[in-house]
């Protein structure tokens, strides 16, 4: 696994964690 694709995937990761807490507090 190549480390920008390592980034991008804990990116994506960060976000989903985002939605989901912003749907938690809305």
């Amino acid at each position: 696994m190549d480390v920008s694709d390592r980034l991008i995937s804990n990116q994506s990761l960060n976000s989903q964690k985002q939605d989901s807490l912003r749907t938690l507090y809305l």
